[in-house]
């Protein structure tokens, strides 16, 4: 009897170290990566605001020998403690976390919301600024990290980045690998719907949630924050997004470490060439409650003897050397992830590809209190198609005046045009999306083409007409472009009336104001800085009025400087020559300083593409 009890016990034991070996056997392969991420955003947000959390993380890592990536918000950049805490950290990688508070804002030198909480999407993501504020906000978070730590990051993150921002930063800075969240319909006042589930891929250069090809890849690496249960997570609210690989979400579902592991083998089965897990916690805030949880998460993957452990960067290193030539269908439970689309007929979900269509905060600030960010993109049907019809218009017009001899006229014609009627020759059809800078034009090709044949036709008559009898009739001709250079002065200035006192001055770097006040027998200097909010406050030339109104922009706007350019020809026509070189010189100074302003403006309103 005791024997037959000793041969059922071996069997059984056997049994139990074959059925383990098989658990483990299944993510035994090669090309299994984990990447610890932590968000570290101002200890002002910190639930513990001692140094506690950083050590906590580093030190469950560090046991196993776990590199991580730590990913700075700006308040963190300016805290020196936690700095240089993160310094001693030597075999970590530093990135950014671009999310926006306050303080970043005012540093920037852009108007921040204040009226809204910080975590609301109009306020804490970059897509709730504008094109040129996002530039501003970003180069003051590189230069600060740069400040710091002596060089510019490979790795950023946030719940949401736009494609403008990471083109901008790709472009300016370099970079290797973004982390944003998981698919989410309706959690934390956002949803983000409709990229490859779960696993990493090269997003296209219009739209950071669609895999790129080798033609429209930005060329860095996406991964993904909150990676969900490929089946329990899809649907609605936290109560399905909850079911995801942080240990606050499913510990909040009644989960525990047993169905972490069961999602890890999901992601890390080998019918992939490629797996891949993030694991993270926000520093001092979601960690502070869940570090038993996320220190049983470290001590599980520990175990896995196939798995390594690697930074956002180096993943992206790897993960390149896997995808350099061509993607295969990539399977994440029932779903079915290609460059083409994304499908689970089980659930019923099928998200088509358009690789050439952006979402509109790829132009436009979105101050939405919710975030919606689902493909396929609801306005655009189409990328839409565009060609720069005036460029042919310009060569034909080129062409006849050298043969008829109006090199002059066509000279300043051309740059007339193109500096009167700048904001339409910017406006163009992109990523799904008509795009006007100024007013809004049916058949923008077209007028854009006709624009520089009417202003020829303009100026070749009283000039053929004027050239013989005014030896001066060039310096005139220089100066109906060159008049437009007066616009940019007038751009800086700024007025207000408040309680019987008048504040006249000179706007310069945003918020610096140089002027006067006077009223009720008074008069003073002014040489001060403002707060963004005060300088937004002043009143200034409504530029933007004559602009948007398609009958002033084109014929009042250009005839005003017209006969600007003539009133100034009148006055300086007889002066010394040395002095008229002198005004010249001066106005084209204004003038290039007009263009640089000009072609820094923003997209004023975009209209979807719909054939």
């Amino acid at each position: 009897m005791k024997k037959i009890q000793i041969i059922l016990l071996t069997i059984f034991a056997s049994f139990l170290l074959f059925t383990n070996n098989v658990s483990a056997d299944s993510i035994s392969c090669s090309n299994r990566y984990l990447t610890l991420v932590n968000p570290v955003r101002g200890r002002s947000l910190w639930s513990d605001k001692t140094l506690k959390p950083l050590f906590s993380q580093s030190l469950a890592a560090q046991k196993y020998g776990f590199p991580v990536t730590w990913l700075l918000q700006y308040d963190a950049l300016t805290d020196q403690e936690v700095t240089n805490t993160i310094k001693g950290f030597s075999k970590d990688e530093l990135g950014l976390f671009l999310e926006i508070s306050k303080t970043l804002a005012d540093e920037s030198g852009v108007n921040y919301p204040e009226n809204l909480k910080w975590s609301n999407p109009g306020a804490v993501f970059l897509s709730a600024y504008s094109q040129s504020e996002r530039r501003l906000l970003i180069d003051t978070l590189y230069s600060k990290f740069k400040n710091v730590f002596g060089y510019y990051p490979k790795s950023v993150g946030a719940w949401w980045i736009d494609s403008y921002s990471l083109n901008y930063i790709k472009q300016k800075y370099g970079l290797s690998t973004i982390l944003i969240v998981a698919d989410q319909k309706t959690t934390d006042s956002y949803g983000v719907w409709g990229q490859w589930w779960g696993y990493p891929y090269f997003p296209s250069k219009y739209n950071v949630l669609i895999p790129g090809d080798q033609r429209n890849s930005l060329g860095s690496v996406v991964i993904q924050w909150a990676q969900r249960d490929p089946v329990k997570a899809y649907g609605e609210g936290p109560g399905n997004s909850n079911f995801s690989l942080q240990a606050n979400d499913y510990i909040r579902n009644g989960q525990n470490t047993d169905y972490f592991e069961s999602l890890v083998s999901s992601y890390l089965d080998c019918q992939n060439p490629l797996g891949q897990i993030t694991i993270g916690m926000e520093t001092g805030m979601e960690a502070v409650g869940f570090q038993s949880e996320y220190e049983n998460q470290l001590k599980y993957l520990s175990s896995l003897s196939s798995l390594k452990t690697v930074t956002m960067s180096s993943f992206a290193e790897r993960y390149k050397s896997v995808y350099k030539n061509s993607f295969p269908t990539i399977k994440i439970g029932d779903w079915s992830l290609n460059l083409q689309n994304r499908e689970n007929s089980s659930l019923g979900d099928t998200v088509n590809y358009n690789t050439g269509v952006s979402f509109a905060d790829y132009f436009l600030s979105d101050k939405s209190n919710f975030l919606d960010r689902t493909l396929p993109v609801a306005g655009p049907k189409s990328s839409g198609s565009y060609f720069p019809w005036f460029l042919i218009t310009i060569i034909i017009l080129g062409i006849y005046s050298c043969v008829k001899k109006h090199k002059m006229v066509f000279a300043t014609s051309l740059l007339f045009v193109m500096t009167a009627f700048s904001l339409i020759f910017r406006s163009q059809v992109i990523f799904g999306w008509r795009i006007f800078y100024g007013p809004v034009l049916n058949n923008i090709s077209l007028i854009q083409a006709i624009l520089p044949v009417i202003v020829f036709s303009v100026l070749l008559f009283p000039y053929s007409k004027l050239k013989k009898r005014h030896k001066d009739i060039n310096l005139l001709m220089c100066l109906l472009p060159l008049s437009f250079g007066l616009d940019r002065i007038l751009s800086f200035l700024r007025y207000s009336k408040s309680g019987g006192i008048y504040f006249f001055g000179i706007l310069i770097e945003r918020i610096h104001l140089i002027g006067i006040t006077f009223g009720n027998h008074s008069f003073t200097f002014l040489n001060e800085k403002l707060s963004i909010g005060g300088a937004l406050s002043l009143s200034k030339f409504p530029f933007d009025k004559v602009w948007r109104n398609t009958t002033f922009y084109i014929v009042f706007y250009s005839l005003a400087h017209i006969f600007l350019a003539i009133i100034i020809y009148l006055l300086v026509r007889k002066l010394p020559s040395k002095v008229k070189i002198a005004i010249v010189s001066v106005l084209s100074i204004f003038f290039i300083a007009y263009l640089f302003w000009i072609f820094g403006f923003d997209p004023r309103v975009i209209l979807p593409v719909t054939n």
